[in-house]
């Protein structure tokens, strides 16, 4: 950078601080797209691992209910409903 400095005109240093602020703005951009990725991903995991948590034991509920012969009602049926998701 000093070399082209002493051969060429004044303007080398904005030339130069041009090219440090764009770079600089392309790499910040690019590390928060990359995290950004990263994130919704595991936040699309995350998601899913709920899901299938809900089903299991909406799954292991209704069994439980059919081995005991329980039948909930009112409040109960509501809070059930409420726990597995299903509205």
């Amino acid at each position: 950078m000093y070399n082209i400095e002493m051969t060429s005109s004044s303007f080398t240093n904005i030339y130069f601080i041009i090219i440090v602020l764009i770079g600089a703005f392309f790499l910040v951009n690019l590390t928060l797209a990359v995290i950004t990725i990263f994130f919704i991903e595991s936040q699309n995991k995350f998601r899913k691992q709920i899901q299938q948590a809900k089903a299991k034991s909406a799954e292991e509920l209704a069994r439980a209910f059919k081995i005991s012969n329980f039948k909930p009602m009112g409040f109960q049926r509501i809070l059930i409903r409420k726990d597995i998701g299903v509205w």
